[in-house]
């Protein structure tokens, strides 16, 4: 059946849907119980990851996949957070417990990709606030670095994605972050000629030691 078919690329069925915004088959998909729902294709990335790549325009098949991955996550009763948040309070550990796509550090439920890059990474390099704002409200972690020493705030900088660093800013990503080369977001985006970025960021430098 064409249902389960996986194509070179490694993308199954819930991949195509995803790929196809097809968000009645993906619900069917998912519905039927036979699809790894934490599937990764050839570059590592699950069907949500593989979403926030795609970035499309809504976010309905995204909220579909964020509702089956709380669904999965009460059913097997997880409420074990990676020693990642081994420094937090009480009170902090349980909100997070609370959120979907809390801790990418548990490789289980696939929130990060082969690069190492999570779904707001993806947003940030598709320049989709929509996504920055959904995803950080699902417990993403917005300073996440990959693995060539990027966090998402790089990526949007780097890209002059104008849209995708203010929404990272509003859900307080941390602006000092360096890359790799020991650069912050601001010179990166500086060395690319991006003015009205380092104009966001110099205003929200500005506001923050008010």
């Amino acid at each position: 059946m064409l249902f389960f078919y996986v194509d070179d690329n490694g993308l199954g069925p819930l991949h195509h849907a995803i790929a196809n915004n097809d968000a009645e088959m993906l619900k069917l998909l998912i519905g039927c119980g036979e699809f790894d729902l934490f599937e990764r294709n050839d570059a590592g990335q699950s069907p949500l990851v593989y979403a926030a790549r795609m970035a499309h325009p809504g976010i309905e098949c995204i909220s579909i996949l964020v509702s089956a991955i709380t669904t999965f996550r009460k059913h097997h009763h997880d409420d074990v957070l990676s020693d990642h948040f081994s420094n937090i309070g009480a009170s902090r550990r349980q909100l997070i417990k609370s959120l979907p796509l809390h801790d990418e550090a548990n490789v289980r439920y696939a929130l990060t990709d082969a690069m190492g890059r999570n779904v707001i990474h993806y947003a940030a390099l598709n320049n989709a606030p929509h996504l920055v704002h959904y995803f950080a409200t699902c417990g993403a972690n917005v300073n996440l670095v990959d693995n060539h020493g990027d966090a998402p705030i790089h990526l949007a900088a780097r890209g002059g994605n104008v849209e995708a660093v203010a929404a990272l800013i509003l859900n307080n990503c941390d602006m000092s972050v360096r890359d790799a080369s020991e650069r912050t977001a601001y010179t990166v985006a500086d060395l690319q000629g991006y003015s009205l970025v380092c104009e966001l960021f110099n205003k929200a430098q500005n506001v923050s030691c008010n």
